[in-house]
């Protein structure tokens, strides 16, 4: 189906031709609202089924991309969050030996 711009009417429908030649709008559907002509000329170029599941497809590529985002995104900050509380920990050391023991303790697994 080809579509043509037609001359602004006052509710800005784009109508379609009546053949391909023909440079007359379609005066059929000159009684019916705005809405109503929108809700009746809904057509789709190709398969419905195509086009949904195209968009299936993209929907679940944006989701697992965000998904991936997001996870990527908390891993960092976990991970920001852990290396500021060691940090805290072994500046509180008060001398040599006692930064050699929190280290110990933190390569163990035991951070207090």
């Amino acid at each position: 189906m080809k579509f043509r711009y037609p001359p602004y009417e006052g509710d800005s429908i784009v109508r379609p031709l009546e053949d391909e030649n023909s440079t007359q709008l379609n005066s059929v559907d000159s009684g019916l609202s705005s809405a109503e002509m929108v809700r009746r000329d809904i057509t789709f170029a190709g398969d419905y089924q195509k086009i949904a599941a195209e968009a299936r497809i993209l929907r679940q590529v944006a989701v697992r991309d965000l998904v991936g985002r997001l996870w990527a995104w908390l891993e960092k900050s976990f991970a920001r969050a852990e290396r500021r509380r060691n940090e805290a920990l072994l500046s509180k050391a008060t001398d040599h030996a006692d930064l050699e023991r929190r280290l110990r303790r933190l390569e163990r697994g035991h951070a207090s």
